[in-house]
């Protein structure tokens, strides 16, 4: 358990974000709120996960999170 944080889950949280709250407002035009906490920690989860790697990866997978879930 200890070399999978080490080797999956540390670098991720150690390393700089790959979209921060500013990029969701320029980005996608999103104001500020609770979203954005759910957008980031879920994008977290994807790199952990393997399923995003750089920051076009993000790109896209915030446009699939925001296509599947209602911005209210």
């Amino acid at each position: 358990v200890y070399a999978v944080y080490k080797t999956s889950i540390q670098p991720v949280f150690e390393a700089p974000r790959l979209l921060d709250g500013h990029d969701l407002i320029k980005e996608f035009e999103l104001q500020p709120g609770p979203l954005f906490k759910t957008i980031l920690n879920e994008l977290e989860l994807a790199v952990i996960d393997g399923q995003v790697e750089d920051r076009h990866g993000a790109v896209e997978w915030v446009h699939t999170f925001l296509e599947r879930e209602p911005i209210q």
